[in-house]
């Protein structure tokens, strides 16, 4: 091989690493889902009311749609608890579902636009859908789906 065919040969390996590169780094804060993902989130809370539980189950599908159930169980009050669907966005580090839960409360079955936002191993509920002003500031954390009740 001549001397230029070599250097020609290195610049383009050069170029395709360096694009690789370029890729991979603007990717990595990504969710990517390329397949079924299973995400499940819960916190109970004891104290001199009562208990109190707040349970997520998620699955996000490839195609950005996602379906699951929510639980909201507080002490003293009336439980919360549905199925939801909708669809999925990755947001940098964080991913938010935009869902309709059909749900039982009261003994009163409704639907309700709920955001559900999983960011570093922990999900927030935004109960209404109106944004940060109605989102819980309550961290529930994600668990093992298996531990899920």
């Amino acid at each position: 091989m001549k001397k230029g065919t070599i250097i020609t040969i290195g610049i383009i390996i050069l170029i395709l690493v360096i694009g690789a590169v370029s890729v991979y780094m603007y990717q990595k804060d990504k969710v990517a889902v390329v397949a079924v993902r299973n995400f499940c989130f819960q916190k109970t809370v004891f104290d001199e009311t009562g208990t109190s539980s707040t349970s997520i189950g998620a699955t996000l599908n490839p195609n950005h749609t996602v379906g699951g159930e929510l639980y909201f169980l507080p002490s003293q009050k009336d439980s919360l608890y549905g199925t939801f669907t909708g669809t999925w966005q990755a947001n940098g580090t964080t991913t938010e579902l935009n869902v309709i839960q059909s749900y039982v409360a009261e003994g009163i079955t409704a639907t309700a636009t709920r955001t559900i936002t999983i960011a570093n191993s922990y999900a927030l509920i935004d109960w209404d859908g109106k944004g940060s002003a109605s989102t819980s500031d309550e961290h529930i954390p994600q668990v093992d789906c298996a531990q899920v009740k």
